[in-house]
């Protein structure tokens, strides 16, 4: 009856589970963005002058995103969050167009000190087009960007934005706050997570009774800790310097309703080991103004044949061919990261949702051998002995 009523509860859990990692799950994947109504609401303002450049696309689109006095510099809509000026794509694309653009952002993006980024340039992130006969670097924005291949290098900087995020997203439910860690701080990360998530601590040596969900919790936590050693963009160790600290949950939750939070800071700090909605808003910020900025972009060069390459012009018919297949390119690139946000959000849901839960289950196996080995073995014996004595030997006949 016992083995029974267990088996009925453990498969209750797993189904409970399963159900609710779903349905986090179906609610994260089913968040859309209306990029063509927001695109429409931003087009009335970006500039009506026909660029001659690509470097004047990304410029005038800069200029109209970052324009303070617009509605939408820091809006909600469908009770989503986004902010322009916490926006890192945003910055990555501005700030390499123009130094003039730095101040509209987040002044922490352009700290010297602490910055929250390992590199910013174009050609720290490797966006170059490198002509070895004219000695020109055709993405060095002092040029006028007309031959660097924008297509393939903008969606680059978007999806190394989105895997750092991820990385420490994927990292922090695992229970990692530091990569770099010594034993003791190690488990003293252990001891923060398992007192969050089970109100219990796995390490403490003087109420020890977990010591080999200890050890299991230090492989798993130095794992998530090679995720973070392989960021792209985000500086990790400046970031967690600023805000790991638990009391900035307060100041995030604080700010929560007035919309003045930072949305980086925020999304990846503000609530622990936990996903949530700040962490959503960050995400779709990031992606918000990559996908406007393909719509601006697409629309700007399919009116404007002239912004095709040199050999091109002459021929309108093959310079506009030519522009259609960029739209198409970036089209399918922004396509393709939105499914690829929603894949990844979905798992990281259902990582969220069951790993609290297979920890669990680590914690009622050592249970169970602590109770074996501490205290049923007196009689454990005993029976086993009297089985072999008592049992019935004689073959049927």
């Amino acid at each position: 009856m016992k083995k029974i009523l267990f088996k009925t509860v453990v498969l209750v859990l797993i189904s409970m589970s399963m159900w609710i990692s779903f349905l986090f799950a179906q609610n994260i994947s089913n968040v859309t963005i209306d990029i063509d109504n927001y695109a429409a609401e931003i087009a009335l303002s970006l500039s009506q002058s026909k660029p001659t450049t690509m470097k004047e696309v990304l410029s005038n689109y800069c200029e109209s995103v970052l324009d303070t006095s617009l509605k939408w510099w820091n809006v909600t809509w469908d009770n989503y969050y986004y902010a322009a000026k916490d926006s890192v794509f945003l910055y990555m694309m501005c700030h390499n167009i123009s130094g003039d653009f730095d101040k509209y952002f987040n002044p922490k993006f352009n700290s010297k000190e602490d910055g929250f980024f390992t590199k910013s340039s174009f050609t720290g992130l490797w966006i170059v087009n490198y002509n070895t006969e004219l000695h020109i670097d055709y993405c060095n924005s002092s040029n006028s960007l007309q031959y660097c291949d924008l297509t393939y290098h903008i969606p680059r900087i978007f999806n190394m934005i989105i895997n750092d995020i991820f990385s420490i997203q994927q990292s922090r439910v695992y229970g990692l706050k530091t990569p770099d860690f010594d034993k003791k701080s190690i488990e003293n990360q252990i001891d923060e997570y398992s007192f969050d998530r089970f109100n219990i601590k796995f390490c403490d040596t003087t109420d020890w009774k977990y010591p080999k969900l200890c050890k299991t919790m230090k492989t798993y936590t130095k794992s998530s800790a090679k995720l973070l050693k392989d960021l792209d963009i985000l500086n990790y160790d400046n970031l967690y310097k600023n805000f790991g600290d638990p009391s900035y949950f307060k100041q995030c939750d604080k700010l929560y309703w007035t919309y003045k939070f930072d949305t980086l800071s925020c999304g990846l700090f503000g609530y622990g080991f936990n996903i949530n909605h700040m962490y959503l808003w960050l995400v779709y910020n990031e992606f918000l103004y990559y996908a406007l900025f393909v719509k601006y972009y697409n629309y700007v060069i399919l009116n404007n044949p002239g912004l095709a390459t040199a050999d091109q012009k002459d021929d309108y018919l093959l310079a506009l061919d030519y522009l259609k297949n960029k739209a198409y390119e970036f089209n399918r690139e922004v396509n393709a990261s939105q499914k690829a946000i929603s894949i990844g959000m979905k798992m990281l849901s259902e990582i969220d949702v069951t790993f609290p839960l297979h920890v669990w289950f680590m914690m009622y196996q050592e249970d169970l051998l602590r109770l074996r080995d501490k205290s049923l073995y007196k009689i454990v014996t005993p029976f086993y002995t009297l089985y072999d004595k008592l049992r019935n030997v004689q073959t049927k006949e």
